[in-house]
């Protein structure tokens, strides 16, 4: 009769492999959980971030915009539209540029005007001038910061624009608030004959 060696060939038992598979899927676990946590934090930092660009970017343009007013400035009595007056490129052409929020789609646009035959006549397509926008406010201030009511006709000469502009990325808002002073000696009125005399 044969006998038979039993030698240990180095091999897992069943136990074995199961202990270190469930060790396996708690660490699996805990790594989808900290890359989950992770990309929130990004995406939440990354919301923010564009936020405050956004909010940058159009008090920069709008800083531009206004500074090189030449003529006049109009808000309307809620502050959601502005109106800027001064001439074209060339200096022979009356031109208004108006930005006003479009709130369906987070946007301040605006669209250039021509005045041409006793009319203002819109120059190109309505443009996105800044998104994300949730909403803004626009204020004309005197010398002494008092708000002017661009809407009367004996409106002293503004001195100073506020602009409010809230944001929304996703759950993230932001709220910014920007004072200018103005260079030139402009109106706050939309009549003509007095902006361009």
């Amino acid at each position: 009769m044969k006998t038979q060696n039993l030698e240990n060939n180095g091999g897992f038992s069943l136990v074995e492999l199961i202990v270190t598979m469930a060790i396996l899927a708690i660490a699996g676990a805990a790594m989808i959980g900290f890359l989950a946590f992770c990309f929130s934090h990004y995406r939440k930092s990354s919301d923010e971030t564009n936020l405050q660009y956004e909010s940058q970017l159009c008090f920069n343009r709008l800083k531009e915009q206004i500074l090189q007013t030449t003529n006049g400035i109009w808000v309307s009595a809620d502050g959601k539209r502005l109106e800027l007056y001064g001439y074209d490129e060339s200096g022979s052409q009356k031109k208004k540029t108006l930005y006003s929020l479009l709130e369906e789609k987070q946007q301040i646009t605006y669209q250039e005007y021509i005045y041409s035959e006793g009319t203002w006549v819109p120059e190109g397509d309505t443009e996105c001038f800044a998104s994300l926008v949730k909403d803004w406010n626009v204020k004309v201030l005197d010398k002494e910061g008092n708000i002017l009511d661009t809407d009367l006709t004996d409106t002293p000469r503004p001195a100073q624009v506020m602009i409010n502009v809230w944001m929304q990325a996703g759950e993230r808002t932001y709220e910014a608030e920007e004072r200018l002073t103005l260079r030139n000696e402009i109106k706050a009125t939309t009549e003509v004959g007095t902006l361009y005399q």
